[in-house]
């Protein structure tokens, strides 16, 4: 039985609660446990750093000890006004690898690319875009040439015709969770093959 561990921000603790309390949405992502069996691990307000200092997280790779892992965290990161987008990605990076030689359970880790926000906090709209693209080119690039770690550009919600966001302008719609949960449920079939 392979475990996959989904980690990240308030979107995959969110997601976790909408597949536990929708119809729409299947528990373990509609696959069989013989394929794999999905976790979560998803902090509100989560950023790089307050997970590479999180014990429960580590005691959480510990116990459930993923083949894979697929990351949806630097938004948070990017609304810091002080952060720069070339570090963060560099940083980002690092802690993957760091992971991969402390826990040689963990073969495969995706790297989700980081999403839209119409209103980030501390900083204007347009910085965190121009940020946003600059973190997402950097990985795309990076994790090319990287064994054992791969970029997801979620396609289908970010290029979606009808709105995805919440009216907060940060957090998922209805339609954004269910757009995003197909996205992931790709990312997951892509990395267990």
């Amino acid at each position: 039985m392979m475990n996959v561990l989904l980690v990240g921000h308030s979107f995959i603790r969110r997601l976790g609660y909408s597949i536990d309390h929708s119809a729409d949405l299947k528990t373990n992502f509609g696959l069989g446990i013989n394929q794999c069996v999905v976790h979560f691990y998803g902090v509100s307000g989560g950023t790089l750093q307050k997970l590479k200092n999180d014990r429960n997280f580590i005691q959480n790779i510990n116990s459930v000890r993923p083949s894979v892992i697929i990351v949806q965290i630097g938004g948070n990161d990017l609304c810091s006004p002080c952060i720069r987008p070339e570090v963060f990605t560099c940083e980002l990076i690092e802690w993957i690898k760091s992971l991969q030689e402390q826990f040689i359970f963990l073969k495969n880790v995706v790297i989700c690319e980081l999403f839209i926000r119409r209103k980030p906090r501390f900083i204007d709209a347009q910085t965190y875009e121009i940020r946003r693209v600059i973190v997402n080119r950097m990985l795309k690039n990076m994790l090319e040439v990287q064994d054992n770690m791969v970029f997801w550009r979620h396609l289908r919600l970010m290029q979606s015709p009808m709105d995805i966001l919440d009216k907060d302008g940060v957090h998922l719609s209805a339609l954004g969770t269910k757009k995003f949960y197909r996205s992931l449920r790709l990312a997951l079939l892509h990395a267990i093959r």
